[in-house]
């Protein structure tokens, strides 16, 4: 089994290559604007070990909820200072891939299946 691992410059770039069947198992982000938008995305995200204490806790309830005002916000563009530049591309990196920040100019987003 080989990992692949893929360069994306910018948000194009990346949205590239998430729209094929086969999505890279690894992707190095580069550039200052996909930096910044990983940056975004990663701040607003919960650590796994809060996610799963986020759903045990609530019986999934919460999880639920958290989708549908996401999708509320989204289709009616409310905040749109705080919101991302992307909301479906945003939604299919978290669901997808672990976002690894290596060092101010370069992101890993890590296939999250491979961790299984």
């Amino acid at each position: 089994m080989t990992i692949e691992q893929v360069p994306a410059n910018t948000i194009a770039d990346l949205k590239t290559l998430l729209k094929t069947t086969q999505v890279p198992d690894k992707i190095m982000a580069m550039g200052p604007e996909l930096i910044q938008y990983l940056t975004h995305i990663k701040a607003s995200q919960l650590s796994d070990t809060d996610h799963l204490g986020f759903d045990l806790g609530s019986a999934g309830i919460l999880t639920l909820i958290e989708q549908v005002n996401t999708a509320f916000f989204d289709h009616f563009h409310m905040f749109d200072d705080a919101a991302p530049i992307e909301p479906k591309l945003t939604r299919k990196i978290l669901v997808l891939y672990h976002l690894k920040p290596i060092d101010d100019q370069h992101f890993l987003l890590h296939l999250k299946q491979l961790d299984y």
